[in-house]
């Protein structure tokens, strides 16, 4: 679904005219339509409202995140193609012996100290951590 037909399944949604919606954004009613014909596309302070007023997120509006869709729904080769794409850096073998070196300055405490902030990130991102182990 493009922005534009977000914009005005939302917009409706709320039973709201693209008039009133013009008129709680503070544009005209024409550039509504044009968002939702995506013969133009609101600058980033009415995105932001567009998300606010909507109860949804911008990436959302703009299609970055999968609707109602968690990562554990997507298919492996989308979970792992991104993966590789936004984690591949850190795997490199520079990285890997850099990491390997500063492992191996760490005392007991450091270390479980390191794992424990990873595994809360990963809590944080929906990713359930069971139990780590060095």
């Amino acid at each position: 679904m493009t922005l534009g037909e977000k914009i005005k399944v939302e917009r409706n949604k709320l039973q709201i005219s693209q008039l009133k919606l013009g008129e709680l954004l503070s544009v005209t009613q024409q550039a509504i339509g044009k968002w939702e014909k995506n013969l133009a596309e609101p600058d980033a302070t009415n995105l932001k409202k567009l998300s606010e007023l909507f109860h949804v997120s911008t990436d959302y509006l703009l299609g970055c995140e999968y609707e109602k869709n968690p990562i554990t729904n997507r298919p492996p080769s989308d979970i792992a193609n991104n993966f590789v794409k936004e984690f591949g850096s850190l795997f490199s073998e520079e990285n890997y012996i850099k990491l390997s070196r500063l492992y191996k300055l760490m005392n007991e405490q450091q270390i479980i100290f390191a794992l424990g902030i990873l595994s809360g990130m990963l809590e944080q991102s929906g990713i359930h951590v069971k139990g780590i182990t060095y």
